[in-house]
C-alpha cells in the first residue's frame, strides 16, 4: 500500500528500503502468467482453481515446472510448512503431485512473494520532543 500512497510517509513515517521480489519468483509468475493466468488474479486462490481446472495436461506441467525453479529459501514459504529446511528433491516431488486446491494456494503464496515491499520506520516527534526538553531540563538544573 505505501507503494501507491504516500499517506504513511505525511503521517510522518520514512521509507527506508524498497524491495522487489526475487528474480526466480518473478519468472514463476511471467510463466503463469504466459499460461493465461492474471497477475491481479494470482492472490486468489478460488480464480487461481478456476483456471486450473482449465488447462490441460501439458499446461499443468508447465505451471509444476515454474513453481518448482523458484529458488530453494522458499520453498518453506510456498510449503507452508513449519520444517526447518526443504529439500529440493522433497520440494519438486511435492510440487509434481499435490492436487490442484494445493497447487492454486501455493500460486497465491508465490503472489504476495512477487509483492514489491515497502518498509517504512515511524518516530514519534511528540515523544522526540519530550525528551530533548527533559534533557534541557536536566542541564539546567547542573
Amino acid at each position: 500500500m505505501a507503494q501507491y500512497n504516500p499517506f504513511f510517509e505525511r503521517a510522518g513515517m520514512r521509507k527506508v528500503v524498497e524491495r522487489s521480489a526475487e528474480p526466480s519468483i518473478l519468472r514463476a509468475v511471467k510463466t503463469l502468467e504466459s499460461l493465461g493466468f492474471k497477475s491481479y488474479l494470482l492472490s486468489s486462490t478460488q480464480a487461481n482453481l478456476e483456471h486450473l481446472e482449465a488447462l490441460g495436461e501439458p499446461e499443468l506441467a508447465r505451471v509444476r515446472e515454474a513453481l518448482s525453479q523458484v529458488s530453494s529459501g522458499y520453498y518453506k514459504r510456498l510449503r507452508a510448512t513449519s520444517e526447518t529446511f526443504v529439500k529440493k528433491k522433497e520440494y519438486h516431488e511435492w510440487v509434481r503431485r499435490i492436487p490442484l486446491e494445493t497447487l492454486a494456494k501455493v500460486i497465491s503464496r508465490l503472489a504476495v512473494l512477487a509483492e514489491t515491499k515497502i518498509y517504512l520506520f515511524w518516530e514519534n516527534p511528540v515523544h522526540e520532543c519530550r525528551q530533548d526538553s527533559r534533557a534541557v531540563r536536566r542541564h539546567r538544573q547542573l
